[in-house]
């Protein structure tokens, strides 16, 4: 941060900050520079310790005595956050994490991870420096800690100098009876709180710096500073204060002439929105905008029931469009001006599941996407290949429970139901289909679909994939699960929360079906947020204008440069917009994987009644894993089950008549549908 020194004659004047120290018994460091150069060496490590609430922190030595800097009118005074002292700290406390996770995973490869009681291990046989390995270690970890200590100065306090001696401890005690280290993994490299992952915790944690700064003073020697914190009396007028205008304040009430947006995301995000609206797009249109936090999307429809719904809703879920839309809740976005340009951005899969009666009522907003995950150590270790088709997976699998691993399906997610996303891109990637050509009844009894249910269910009953996993992100950093397929949201928790194995994973594209061209198919789905407009707006026009504005590729790829640089990784936004998201500042080895599965983005159309043949094919995969069905005997039972609801739902949205004639015809959504659109048909 840089200011402009506003004083009044040249000379030499004191430096204070108002600031919160939110690291719990740590310290920040800062450098000051002026004009752009380091007035002299102490001002480049300049300590701000923690102290509850607010304090008044003037910049001097270490016995207290302020430094004097000298100022002209208009100098620049710049604060610098300092990472350096903490950065051998980090590079160390990465090294150790990533030795213990290797020295975990050759025990495991050794072991076959049998950890039987009654076997005995002589592991000084196959690690002769095992002792002089954990006692390093050791020796390493307590000079860190006590570096901590210093450069924090709060005796041990902090929570990273207490993890660390945590650490410490596990290590000494598998050091007391190293040949017990296979059943003690849990102690060093297995598990949520191992020493690896105690430690791997703090890699990019001892270098952050945070600190919260409210006023900056320039000021003579002998200058008294007004009061850090409020007076008791003060803070009481305010939260009575506060109390009572809850009564009368209504942030989200919008102006006459604003248009509504709801916004169902966390609240930087809808304050990011609300700057970029007035910003960017009043600015440009002359549009106001009021934008609004919703916490949950099932609050629209009781919100258009009582005619008090927005005009334009973000963040809903993909799903919203098609179900609302079909009940004439939502505005038909085929009539708009320019439609053929707004949609013309999107893959064609995309909108898929937004269609109905060959009209479209919504926008995708940001994109899901699932890719392989794989952890690059194991699979060398291990001499494994990335798998690139089902057969590879197959292949592979022998060796993954020959070391107590296995590899991870969406279909393993520890829950009883079975979402299209886990069930939909095996039938596609076989060349399966879900519905007849005319939409009025299921064709799961298609022999390429039941060829597809066929490989899901084999996967458990012969080849031993585990049928619950309670959290693949937990088995993958632990060993047990070292591949599978996963989507952005573990990804991104990868990229946030697994610091112990960083840049020992990877991701490549889904594994598919080969044709007989040697193509190989790994058709999935992706759809996840959408934009929408509702049919009671007055304000249809302006709200068209905004969601073309909000889904241009300038403006996304801008939200997302702005809210990663602001907030960081964690808050990496998966636009659906192709042309941005390949702008976008992903790791461009990553970006490149996923812009390729992309390519294979196939989306399941949405029916009247589709919801029952998401459930039952649910319930096929449960009976035939759990009851012993047999398999086409399910499916035969699902799809009466099927038809008997999809010919309910057509009747009553008016397409069969009450004997079950066909009234009109009914389209099912395809990407066909949007090429005519494009083609301006």
């Amino acid at each position: 941060m840089t200011w402009i020194a506003d004083v009044p004659a040249p000379g030499y004047y004191c430096l204070s900050f108002k600031v919160m120290q939110t690291k719990q018994y740590a310290t920040s460091y800062r450098a000051v520079y002026i004009n752009g150069e380091l007035p002299f060496a102490e001002a480049y490590n300049l300590p701000f310790s923690y102290r509850s609430g607010w304090q008044n922190v003037t910049l001097a030595d270490e016995n207290g005595e302020p430094y004097r800097f000298y100022l002209e009118p208009g100098d620049e005074i710049t604060l610098v956050v300092n990472g350096d002292p903490f950065t051998g700290i980090s590079l160390d406390l990465r090294r150790i994490a990533a030795e213990i996770t290797a020295l975990g995973l050759d025990v495991t490869k050794l072991t076959h991870n049998n950890v039987d009681a009654g076997i005995d291990w002589d592991m000084l046989e196959y690690f002769p420096d095992l002792p002089k390995t954990l006692s390093g270690w050791i020796s390493e970890l307590g000079a860190i800690r006590d570096a901590l200590a210093r450069l924090y100065g709060f005796k041990r306090k902090a929570q990273v100098i207490q993890d660390i001696n945590i650490a410490i401890d596990k290590i000494k005690k598998i050091e007391k009876d190293v040949d017990e280290l296979p059943r003690r993994l849990s102690l060093l490299s297995q598990g949520p709180s191992c020493a690896a992952q105690l430690l791997a915790a703090y890699v990019d944690g001892v270098r952050e710096q945070p600190l919260i700064l409210d006023a900056f003073f320039i000021h003579g020697a002998e200058e008294k500073l007004p009061k850090a914190n409020a007076g008791f009396f003060r803070r009481a007028w305010v939260s009575i204060s506060r109390f009572f205008r809850t009564f009368f304040y209504r942030p989200d009430r919008a102006e006459s002439d604003e248009l509504v947006v709801w916004v169902n995301r966390s609240r930087p995000y809808v304050d990011l929105i609300q700057k970029f609206a007035d910003d960017v797009f009043t600015r440009e249109s002359g549009i106001k905008v009021k934008v609004t936090l919703i916490n949950n999307d099932s609050k629209l429809i009781l919100a258009n029931s009582a005619n008090r719904g927005p005009d334009v809703a973000l963040g809903v879920s993909a799903w919203i469009p098609h179900e609302y839309g079909m009940r004439g809740m939502l505005a038909d976005l085929t009539g708009f001006p320019g439609f053929r340009d707004a949609i013309g951005v999107f893959n064609p899969e995309q909108l898929v599941p937004m269609i109905y009666d060959d009209k479209l009522f919504g926008l995708p907003e940001t994109e899901n996407f699932y890719v392989l995950l794989y952890r690059r150590d194991i699979m060398e270790k291990l001499g494994l290949a990335v798998p690139q088709t089902w057969d590879d997976v197959v292949g592979m699998l022998p060796v993954l429970n020959r070391y107590g691993m296995s590899f991870y399906l969406p279909l393993s997610a520890a829950t009883s139901s079975k979402s299209f996303d886990a069930t939909a891109p095996f039938i596609f990637q076989f060349g399966g289909r879900l519905y007849s050509d005319d939409g009025f009844s299921a064709a799961i009894d298609d022999e390429k679909t039941i060829a597809a249910l066929t490989l899901m269910t084999d996967f458990y009953r012969q080849y031993g994939v585990p049928h619950q996993v309670p959290s693949f992100f937990n088995s993958f950093r632990q060993q047990t699960i070292p591949i599978g397929i996963a989507d952005f949201g573990t990804y991104l928790q990868l990229l946030n929360a697994a610091a112990e194995i960083r840049g020992l994973w990877d991701i490549a594209p889904v594994p598919g079906i080969r044709d007989e061209n040697s193509i190989i198919n790994r058709s999935m789905p992706g759809a996840q947020q959408a934009g929408i407009i509702f049919n009671k707006s007055k304000r249809q026009a302006e709200a068209w204008k905004f969601l073309k504005w909000w889904m241009r590729t300038d403006t996304q790829v801008l939200f997302a440069d702005t809210i990663l640089n602001t907030l960081g990784s964690k808050y990496l936004w998966n636009s659906a917009n192709p042309a941005a998201f390949a702008a976008m500042n992903w790791p461009r080895g990553h970006k490149e994987i996923i812009l390729e599965q992309w390519q294979h983005l196939k989306e399941v159309p949405k029916i009247p009644g589709s919801y029952m043949v998401e459930r039952e094919l649910s319930n096929i995969w449960n009976k035939v894993i759990y009851d012993d069905v047999n398999l086409r005997s399910a499916v035969g039972n699902s799809v009466l089950v099927i038809n008997k609801e999809i010919i309910r739902k057509m009747k009553e949205f008016g397409y069969l008549d009450s004997a079950g004639r066909k009234i009109r015809e009914y389209r099912v959504p395809s990407s066909d549908i949007v090429a005519r659109w494009l083609n301006d048909e």
